[in-house]
């Protein structure tokens, strides 16, 4: 089949969580383009760069509990420029690739993917972090409400003859009836599950730390850093988008770079990070404790909140000393959570997402 792969590129999870689904999808024959911004294109040309990749536009859309605020979408200067023409001449590249319209469209809140499918009226499969909140009547939480991501969906994404949303949580509230959206475990990197390519040995002390750069903070990284260099009693590797590799003595810091950090995040001992989807899912399949600094989203609050809920680490509001003793001294009443999460006792969804994944899509014939 000739399938169009639609991947946001706002950070790296949504890439390496697709780069696994594109890869069997290959496996078994089908034909596959991508449309990707942000570092999506950047990441499937280091995977996988047999796919056919295309730069798309999409919109900066501000979301709060009354739900889209158009004003402020309207006065947003990314929004203006020459995008949604350049999202035309993609589409019909892809049809031209294709020679017709695609078979199927899978998106990953990537919206012009979704546009093309309406308009070629071919079958949309969204697979991402979000639609859970669509599908599930989730609270607010923290002052954030579920509604500004529900408005995006419903913008975004109005229609699907498939919704399915990764989670390494058990949702604990009622279905939405409006939505059907099927839930499965997180997909992981090919990366983990090659034992033999890997030293798994953990490193006890070892903490790695993950700064997604849509922070909106310029110097997120600098005061990370300026924070773990009062933990002496622990080493900590720093991962962030476009930093300068240096060692400052227990601390470590490095660009982003797919395998490297596969490698540190296996021998860790624990993780901290911002509380975006996939690196928690990853470190807690794992059994990584984490500590969470949510931005000021409702997606990266309630990840943070069922961190904390079900024992499997800590959330803070910004990193300082304070949080950092806290959480790496319980260390192990977290591990003892996680084990059991693992078991089915807990709250931890745990096994590998892509099998579930792929009976779903083999519906439509893939």
């Amino acid at each position: 089949m000739n399938v169009c792969l639609g991947v946001c590129g706002m950070g790296y999870g949504h890439s390496l969580r697709e780069s696994s689904v594109a890869s069997e999808l290959l496996r078994r024959g089908h034909r596959l383009a991508l449309l990707g911004f942000g570092c999506s294109n950047e990441i499937f040309a280091e995977r996988l760069p047999q796919i056919p990749r295309f730069e798309v536009w999409r919109p900066w859309v501000p979301a709060s509990a009354g739900g889209i605020e158009f004003g402020r979408a309207g006065a947003d200067p990314r929004n203006r420029g020459d995008g949604v023409a350049d999202n035309f001449r993609v589409m019909d590249a892809v049809v031209s690739l294709f020679g017709g319209a695609p078979d199927l469209v899978i998106s990953d809140y990537c919206p012009v993917a979704a546009q093309l499918a309406y308009a070629c009226g071919r079958p949309l499969i969204t697979i991402d972090g979000h639609s859970k909140f669509l599908g599930y009547q989730f609270p607010s939480i923290g002052g954030f409400s579920p509604n500004e991501e529900r408005a995006r969906l419903r913008l975004f994404f109005p229609q699907a003859a498939l919704r399915i949303a990764v989670s390494f949580f058990r949702v604990p509230w009622p279905r939405e009836d409006e939505y059907r959206v099927e839930l499965i475990p997180p997909i992981l990197r090919a990366e983990f599950g090659a034992e033999s390519a890997y030293d798994t040995t953990e490193r006890p002390g070892s903490v790695l730390v993950y700064l997604s750069p849509y922070s909106g903070n310029p110097r997120a990284l600098e005061e990370a850093v300026s924070v773990l260099r009062e933990c002496p009693e622990w080493r900590f590797t720093v991962y962030a988008r476009g930093a300068r590799a240096e060692s400052l003595g227990h601390v470590a810091v490095r660009p982003f770079d797919a395998a490297a950090f596969a490698r540190d995040l296996r021998r860790s001992a624990a993780v901290i990070s911002n509380a975006g989807g996939n690196v928690l899912y990853e470190a807690l399949c794992l059994g990584k404790p984490v500590l969470a600094i949510p931005f000021d989203t409702y997606e990266q609050h309630c990840n943070a909140l069922m961190i904390v809920r079900y024992g499997f680490g800590a959330s803070c509001p910004a990193l300082g000393r304070g949080s950092v003793v806290d959480f790496m001294e319980r260390l192990e009443s977290f591990r003892a959570s996680l084990r059991e999460g693992s078991r089915g006792d807990g709250g931890l969804v745990t096994p590998q997402g892509l099998t579930p994944l792929m009976s779903f899509l083999g519906r439509f014939g893939l």
